[in-house]
């Protein structure tokens, strides 16, 4: 029967287990702020009243991600990893460089499916979670008239799910252990080297050197 973690993965086919990278992510995540803005009320008319402005913040937007990569062994006949490419569960979090003037959280979620290259360049199609604010309570478009009195409408913050694609590079392995560990297992040291004598296999030992005697002394009779 089959095994994911028999020696012959983890000491041949599957070189790295896990590993860390850095780099940048394109986000479809929207960042919109809303201020107060004065416009004639209705349009053409001179009448100045403070209406909604909102400024969209949407589109693709860069931020920097830090990614765990978890790579997929191989299975049966199809390769998954190798020397030259391989692919990964990957996910980490996310630093919103470019919300502009969004009250958000600029600290986010990011999660995909990795192709790396020669286990260097991870390219990352995923999912971004990140704080998003919506349109102020009683609001439903910009230009809308603003009460007398009411100060600046504050969007309403919740957290949303958008497509993402990231590009990093790795920064350090942590699988070496593992497969040191199953290498050295299949693999066991080298007894030391041993003689053939007369009598049975024996060590290689220094040899005990025989007690020299006196010329001097006398034997006892």
């Amino acid at each position: 029967m089959w095994h994911w973690w028999n020696k012959d993965i983890l000491s041949r086919r599957w070189t790295q287990i896990l590993s860390s990278s850095g780099g940048f992510l394109i986000t479809e995540l929207p960042a919109p702020s809303y201020s107060s803005v004065t416009a004639p009320v209705p349009p053409g008319n001179t009448s100045i009243q403070n209406v909604l402005g909102v400024n969209d913040g949407s589109g693709p937007r860069p931020a920097l991600t830090a990614l765990l990569n978890f790579h997929l062994p191989n299975i049966h006949h199809f390769a998954l990893s190798g020397k030259k490419y391989g692919l990964a569960l990957s996910a980490g979090p996310v630093l919103d460089i470019s919300n502009g003037k969004a009250d958000t959280s600029r600290i986010g979620v990011f999660s995909g499916v990795s192709l790396h290259l020669w286990n260097q360049l991870f390219i990352t199609p995923g999912v971004h979670v990140g704080e998003f604010a919506g349109f102020p309570q009683g609001y439903t478009a910009a230009g809308q008239l603003i009460p007398p009195n009411s100060g600046t409408p504050t969007g309403v913050k919740r957290y949303t799910a958008r497509f993402g694609f990231a590009i990093t590079f790795k920064i350090k392995d942590f699988g070496q252990t593992a497969t040191k560990a199953s290498t050295d297992a299949a693999n066991p040291p080298a007894l030391p080297r041993t003689r053939r004598t007369q009598g049975p296999l024996q060590l290689l030992l220094p040899k005990e050197r025989s007690p020299t005697l006196d010329p001097t002394l006398k034997v006892a009779h």
